[in-house]
């Protein structure tokens, strides 16, 4: 493997004893882009602060890694199999929307700090339109959008930061497969002094699916993760807290919720809508308006979750049994008319827990099959890097 520099003048990579520890230095050390490119063999390209990082990428060829020190104002797109990694506190920063956007497949984003002010847009700060890749460790600051994986796209998210977007934080749309693993959605310091935050934490529509475990997502002016559509997949052992909405499910969207906290939040800590249906079990809804609430013609199964909410109810039957053609809930779930039903609070309303109030624990028996969907084919098995 031979290691390129960017400038042909034989300036050393500044980044040689990090690459050289990483085992990615050939023997005979560095070398110029006057050299004639080896056949099959991977490289390292190295780009300063005050260098533009998009003539590198349009050299480089799968398998190779580019490696960027500084902030670039510039918007990139990484082509198939490179991968793009930044040092410490390096990025872009650019003012619209898509800032890094992947353009394959095998593409792998490491590190990077992606910073915009876009007020608006349909895509994210980084887009996955099209291909696979895995985006490891980066951080995206500002932006309508933070993360949009779109189309037949698959991508694995995995330990990253999205911080300060006006609209979501993730969305997952089309028909993509995606992963977004031990990732964090919070709101901005400027908007917390505005009590403003992220609509949305993680946002599954269309046909996609989505596997999303260990995440934390704090502070969402709606829900911190929504399936809509016919989306499909499971959330596991995610923490959504002091937000207004925990998880709302709508259309016919059927994802598995198994073992999440849901605390501190204005509205409802699970909430299904439509046709939805899926299976939530293990769950844990502490100081939420309502634990669990079922509407329309909703038929999810309910099994072992526990609520302890400030008016004590853990879970809520607001279907019209009337007209609707859906099973009872069981005993232990609270009926409510709709004239009776409360009324939604203020979003910037503050929510005083009530101490000493008992769980209201629901075990009730599953109304539709109780299976998990599958991950996402290549990502089987959990996350996967490069």
């Amino acid at each position: 493997m031979t290691t390129y520099s960017l400038d042909p003048g034989a300036r050393p990579l500044a980044w040689a004893g990090r690459v050289a520890r990483a085992g990615l230095l050939a023997a005979a050390g560095l070398a110029t882009l006057s050299q004639a490119r080896p056949a099959l063999a991977s490289q390292v390209w190295g780009v300063n602060p005050t260098d533009p990082v998009a003539p590198v990428l349009a050299q480089a060829h799968p398998g190779d890694t580019v490696l960027i020190e500084g902030m670039h104002g510039e918007s990139v797109r990484v082509p198939a199999g490179v991968t793009l990694e930044g040092g410490p506190g390096a990025g872009f920063e650019f003012p619209t929307e898509p800032v890094v956007q992947i353009r394959g497949s095998g593409v792998h984003l490491r590190g990077l700090v992606i910073m915009t002010t876009a007020s608006s847009g349909s895509v994210g700060a980084i887009d996955v339109p099209v291909g696979d890749a895995t985006v490891i460790g980066c951080s995206v600051r500002g932006g309508a959008i933070g993360v949009s994986v779109e189309g037949t796209a698959r991508a694995t998210l995995a330990a990253c930061m999205l911080t300060g977007q006006s609209s979501d934080g993730i969305v997952l749309s089309g028909r993509s497969q995606s992963v977004v693993a031990n990732c964090r959605v919070r709101p901005s310091p400027a908007q917390r002094k505005q009590q403003d935050g992220p609509e949305i934490g993680i946002s599954a529509t269309g046909d996609s699916l989505a596997t999303i475990e260990n995440d934390d997502i704090l502070g969402t002016l709606g829900s911190a993760i929504q399936f809509a559509g016919s989306a499909r997949g499971s959330v596991t052992a995610s923490h959504l807290h002091d937000g207004f909405d925990g998880i709302a499910l709508w259309g016919t969207a059927a994802p598995a919720l198994v073992q999440n906290t849901i605390v501190g939040n204005l509205g409802d800590g699970i909430s299904y809508h439509d046709r939805s249906a899926g299976r939530a079990q293990g769950n844990r809804c502490e100081h939420d308006r309502s634990g669990i609430v079922v509407a329309d013609a909703a038929t999810p199964a309910l099994i072992e979750n526990v609520c302890q909410t400030d008016r004590n109810v853990g879970i809520e039957d607001w279907r019209d049994q009337a007209s609707a053609s859906v099973p009872a809930l069981g005993a232990s779930v609270s009926s409510t008319p709709a004239s009776q039903r409360p009324e939604t609070p203020a979003r910037q309303q503050s929510v005083a827990p009530a101490a000493g109030q008992p769980a209201a624990t629901a075990a009730v028996e599953p109304l539709v099959p109780d299976s998990v969907p599958p991950s996402p084919g290549s990502f089987s098995g959990g996350v996967h890097g490069h």
